[in-house]
């Protein structure tokens, strides 16, 4: 799988509740809008005020937690090829040594 395409999706998994909560909000916006053109429930302003804030923190702080997922995600990926190169190279070394030693028992005499 394309590692932008997991991080993608990695993303939008996360970010769907704060998706949730702003169709929500929308709608209550909607709703507010109707009753306050009829001089209705204008003390609702402040709360759904205060819940459009609140929402908003909690949209940052799930940016920054996918931010930091992704970090951990790429830095993983990066030592996994760093330790898969390394693995290449012993093994390469070692089976440098092990024809190296074969000849060197070949050489002696019985």
């Amino acid at each position: 799988m394309n590692l932008n395409l997991l991080s993608q999706t990695l993303a939008h998994l996360k970010l769907f509740p704060f998706r949730s909560e702003c169709l929500i909000l929308l709608a209550a916006v909607s709703l507010f809008t109707v009753f306050t053109d009829k001089g209705l429930l204008i003390k609702e302003n402040e709360e759904i005020e205060s819940q459009i804030d609140r929402i908003c923190e909690m949209g940052e702080v799930m940016r920054k937690a996918v931010q930091v997922d992704d970090e951990q995600f790429f830095k993983v990926q990066e030592k996994l090829a760093q330790l898969e190169l390394e693995n290449k190279e012993l093994r390469e070394l070692l089976l440098i040594s092990k024809e190296s030693f074969e000849v060197g028992r070949e050489d002696l005499p019985d």
